[in-house]
């Protein structure tokens, strides 16, 4: 979610993943209250990958996030255990 402006603010973020892989874009502003927006990604990860949220400068005219409404989680959707051999 965005922090209000003085209506032309707005602000770009993407989901990461380590070095900077863009997994995928939010965008939300544009008016005078606070705007908001989802997005989500599905993408394999191995140990100690890291994923987060940032806000993509090159688009965004307002930085400030707002603090109370803003969320990121993730889930494991299952695992696969690579030293494991098939039976059979």
């Amino acid at each position: 979610m965005s922090e209000s402006g003085n209506g032309n603010e707005n602000i770009e973020t993407e989901i990461v993943k380590n070095g900077g892989e863009q997994l995928a874009e939010m965008y939300s502003g544009g008016s005078a209250s606070f705007d908001s927006t989802s997005n989500m990604a599905v993408t394999s990860l191995e140990k100690g990958d890291h994923v987060w949220v940032r806000v993509h400068v090159a688009w965004s005219s307002n930085f400030a996030v707002h603090c109370c409404f803003s969320t990121f989680s993730g889930f494991l959707i299952g695992y696969y255990e690579t030293d494991v051999l098939p039976i059979g």
